[in-house]
């Protein structure tokens, strides 16, 4: 028990914490009427839903970045959990064990994996029961989630434990009691009524002269890029610089004795040390020696012992388990900000444990939103799929905005003749993203006569601005092996005029001179002198002026002059528009 010696010796008790305490005794007074009015009846499973939420939700924000869509449903479902729950109990008292969390005597949270275990990780920093009241809001909750997570995603040791962190809080609205840290009675039988009773409590004081928690508002934790020289002073302040090559270090001191007859040693007594080991060198991204780590694992799986019958199916599931989806999103999303490309250490990595590192890059790319991890994600899958085009196509026509034009993009580059029909086709796809990528990728690529056909059916599947970039392209090519297919385009692909005079005016400085006979028979009048009319529908006619006014000289000028003097409306004023811009020197841009 913590005692007057102890560093986190109890603390008088604050206004807040009696107010807290008075608070409690008054729900508590009031919990036997409203379970005898048939409220609560539901609970115990109600509570099991709610503990088992509370623990996605800290881990979720260990994987995405807090702004992720994810997580924000998930804490708000979250926070939707714990005000109905405390609605109908206004005063929720866990006792927290081992492996499990009791509610009223029931058993409502068991988890075995000491991992992923919210009890165990409750009761291994000693804490022994929880109390929430009725009121806990969505800023308390936030910094309750920021604390779980804290200790879901970190194996190292110098941090501050939960009791410390929660005390830290200042949680109004919930409360603990704890013992002093690691104690020996993990697994063991409960503690004793009386020792439990005794118990202390921890609360803040309110002169106390520490920081205030950095939660704002009651928005959940957000992922913010360290600055690089803050972050190497907190290296140097904390040791962890040096920690990743320290336990590496004792690691390879215990392979030795795992090797030598006399010492005996199974690689199932430090099983849990390498299990710790593999989320630091994880959690800070220290490449080299995760790689020696991961190397050291196989050579125990190739070496058997007599004495240590499982060695090898052990060492084969910790090198699975370095390579796992789970592990390969926390390697890619914690690629520093300014690095933009896969070091060859990842790409050993994943090639010495994952099974299908394809899949595995495939699915963290899914959940990622920073841009370095994106754009490592996306050159490890080019590296992990030169011989999976196929699978890389499937999972881009199941995806959707930003994951789709980044498996679009890497698609563009597996392949070693870019698929140019293929991004031709995304032009109409009914996310903005994938067609602007699509449209980047036909941009750049080297004129081809492959990229000829793909252009014309770019510029038939797009749209406004677009289409107005592919054009633009087509135009670049001063290949007139353009004219014929968008001509017949412009005859009977188009129904909007502003459209087919933006495909014309392309023809018409592609064709030069000889765009005047092709567009002739909708500017030449029919008819007798006194009822002369242009041929055609009003679209055709318009494009015919846009692609003539785009020719030089006095025969174009002539045909616009002949084709106002019998056109009507509409066709008439655009006309009139042209040779007025004409003779300034300014071309027309847009019908009207």
């Amino acid at each position: 028990m913590l005692d007057g010696r102890s560093p986190r010796a109890e603390r008088p008790k604050s206004r807040s914490s009696t107010g807290f305490a008075r608070a409690a005794d008054v729900a508590q007074a009031l919990l036997p009427a409203r379970r005898e009015a048939g409220m609560g009846t539901d609970l115990p499973g109600r509570v099991e839903a709610l503990l088992h939420r509370l623990t996605a939700t800290a881990r979720s924000i260990v994987l995405y970045d807090a702004g992720n869509d994810t997580v924000k449903r998930s804490f708000e479902a979250l926070r939707t959990a714990f005000a109905e729950t405390l609605a109908a109990e206004a005063c929720l008292r866990l006792e927290v064990r081992p492996f499990e969390i009791l509610w009223d005597g029931q058993r409502v949270y068991r988890d075995e994996d000491r991992e992923k275990s919210l009890a165990f990780r409750l009761y291994r920093d000693g804490v022994r029961s929880l109390t929430l009241l009725q009121g806990l809001d969505a800023d308390e909750l936030s910094r309750l989630l920021g604390i779980l997570s804290q200790r879901f995603a970190s194996a190292d040791q110098h941090e501050d434990d939960i009791v410390t962190l929660l005390w830290k809080a200042r949680l109004r609205h919930f409360d603990f009691v704890a013992v002093e840290g690691l104690t020996a009675d993990i697994g063991a039988p409960e503690t004793a009524p009386g020792e439990r009773a005794a118990a202390s409590r921890f609360f803040m004081p309110d002169d106390e002269s520490l920081p205030a928690v950095p939660w704002s508002g009651a928005t959940p934790p957000e992922w913010v890029d360290p600055d690089p020289a803050e972050l190497a002073a907190l290296e140097a302040e904390t040791g962890t610089a040096t920690l990743g090559r320290d336990v590496f270090a004792v690691l390879a001191a215990l392979e030795a004795a795992l090797a030598e007859p006399q010492e005996q040693l199974c690689l199932r007594e430090i099983e849990r040390l390498c299990e710790e080991t593999r989320d630091f060198l994880v959690g800070s991204l220290n490449l080299p020696a995760l790689l020696a780590f991961v190397r050291q694992l196989r050579r125990l799986g190739r070496s058997p012992a007599p004495w240590d019958p499982e060695r090898a199916s052990i060492a084969t599931t910790l090198l699975a388990s370095c390579g796992s989806e789970r592990t390969v999103r926390r390697l890619i999303h914690g690629i520093p900000a300014d690095e933009r490309v896969a070091r060859k250490e990842l790409l050993d990595v994943l090639e010495l444990a994952c099974d299908d590192p394809f899949t595995a890059v495939a699915e963290a790319l899914t959940g990622e939103e920073r841009p370095a991890g994106r754009a490592v994600a996306r050159q490890l899958l080019e590296h992990f799929g030169r011989q999976r085009g196929e699978h890389l196509r499937a999972r881009f026509a199941e995806a959707q905005g930003r994951v789709a034009a980044d498996l679009l993009r890497s698609l563009a580059r597996l392949e070693a003749e870019p698929p140019l029909a293929f991004l031709a086709q995304q032009c109409d796809h009914p996310d903005p993203e994938v067609r602007a990528e699509a449209l980047w990728h036909l941009e750049r690529a080297p004129f081809s006569p492959p990229l000829g056909a793909a252009l014309v059916d770019a510029v038939r599947r797009s749209r406004g601005e677009e289409r107005a970039r592919v054009l633009a392209v087509v135009e670049r090519s001063r290949d007139r092996r353009f004219v014929e297919p968008l001509f017949a385009f412009v005859q009977s692909g188009l129904k909007e005029t502003a459209e087919a005079v933006d495909v014309a005016r392309v023809l018409g400085r592609l064709e030069r001179r000889a765009a005047v006979g092709r567009w002739q028979p909708w500017l030449r009048p029919q008819g007798r002198l006194m009822r002369r009319r242009l041929s055609g529908s009003t679209l055709l006619q318009s494009a015919a002026a846009a692609a003539v006014a785009e020719v030089p000289g006095a025969e174009a000028a002539q045909l616009l002059e002949l084709a106002r003097s019998a056109a009507a409306g509409e066709v008439r004023g655009w006309i009139e528009r042209l040779l007025a811009e004409r003779a300034a020197g300014v071309p027309v841009r847009r019908a009207s």
